[in-house]
């Protein structure tokens, strides 16, 4: 009998053999899915870094082909496919190294919508700063809940012209869907430099993040449309966890306008002459440089900030190749961002365009600052 249980025994000890043997060989499996797991990952990792380092590789050699004041000035002329003759005019104007004439019509329908705004609903103006131009028209009606999201707007006028005086017109359909419009002032060129308008922008979201603190909102949205898509971009490049602590949480997104994001080209066209910026400035100032695009990723993802940047489908090449780009910087750095490419608009439509309430543009705004 002792002879049966001994063979008992050597089945149980070979069986449990197998079943350790088994147990190793999955662990080696496991660990080797864990490794090509890890592999993956580095790859994807070096995959993005790649495809970053080849996207600022062409930005860098497009700057040191260095064409023409003329080509320049041309390639960065805001479009107006709504007055073709001015277009032929102010191009020709551009061959000459005259500055182009402002477009009527656009300041007409900024005018217009701004007016129909103040006209329907309350609003103050406060100032933020010493400067001039330093204020905010803020539209925060009684009839608002507290919590209610606030949208923020940086007007364009390639920093030297426009205000926000006349940079309303989205008010009234962000306050008609439930949220808080504040339009941002800023001192301009040539009073202001261009490291000058940065900071003024960063101490006019403070103030905003102050009053959003004040209501509890659900969250802060920073907008601008040309130079003032290239002040929102900068403000997404800041460390507001380092500057306002906590109060960052309020920081909750961020549409980018036909923004320029490298303003290095633009040295040595008109632009550049009320500003004067210097190769460095313009570097320091531009989002695209490596040290303001790595703090955009951190603010952006810390901040779980929703980032849209929208363009006309009438825009010039280098407005419409600078959103493009930037966007693919952003997503190969694993950010997810919305690209908008709007039909049938130029340069000026993209955003007076939102003060109307079906415009494609107003809607992906509703839906970011989440008024749907």
């Amino acid at each position: 009998m002792w002879v049966i249980a001994s063979i008992g025994l050597i089945d149980d000890a070979e069986r449990t053999k197998v079943v350790a043997k088994d147990r190793h060989a999955a662990g080696n499996k496991v660990l080797g899915f864990a490794d090509d797991l890890k592999l993956l990952e580095t790859e994807q990792r070096d995959l993005k870094d790649a495809g970053t380092q080849v996207l600022r590789f062409c930005q860098d050699a497009r700057i040191n082909m260095e064409p023409s004041k003329e080509k320049l000035t041309a390639f960065y002329m805001p479009t107006n496919t709504s007055s073709t003759n001015t277009i032929r005019k102010n191009t020709d104007r551009a061959r000459e190294g005259i500055q182009p004439k402002p477009v009527v019509e656009d300041i007409f329908t900024r005018r217009s919508g701004t007016e129909l705004s103040k006209k329907e609903f309350d609003h103050e103006q406060v100032v933020y700063g010493p400067g001039p131009n330093q204020k905010l028209d803020i539209f925060a009606p009684g009839f608002l809940p507290k919590n209610a999201p606030i949208f923020v707007y940086f007007h364009g006028g390639y920093w030297q012209a426009l205000c926000a005086e006349f940079s309303s017109f989205a008010a009234r359909n962000v306050l008609k869907a439930g949220g808080v419009h504040v339009t941002v002032g800023y001192d301009l060129a040539p009073q202001a430099t261009m490291s000058q308008m940065v900071s003024q922008a960063k101490q006019a979201v403070e103030f905003v993040v102050g009053l959003a603190k004040t209501r509890d909102s659900r969250g802060i949205y920073i907008g601008g449309h040309s130079a003032g898509g290239h002040l929102a971009a900068m403000m997404m490049c800041q460390n507001w966890h380092e500057l306002i602590g906590e109060d960052a949480k309020y920081i909750k997104g961020a549409l980018l306008i036909s923004g320029v994001f490298d303003l290095r080209p633009l040295l040595k066209t008109y632009v550049n002459e009320p500003i004067k910026m210097t190769e460095e400035e313009a570097w320091l100032c531009s989002p695209w440089n490596p040290t303001n695009l790595d703090q955009f990723i951190k603010t952006t993802v810390k901040s779980k900030c929703s980032i849209t940047i929208a363009i006309g489908a009438h825009e010039s090449t280098e407005f419409r190749r600078q959103s493009d780009e930037f966007n693919q910087v952003l997503q190969s750095n694993g950010l997810l961002t919305k690209l908008v490419d709007i039909p049938d608009v130029d340069h000026f439509d993209v955003c007076h365009n939102l003060s109307q309430p079906d415009y494609t543009l107003t809607k992906v705004l509703m839906d970011m600052i989440e008024l749907v």
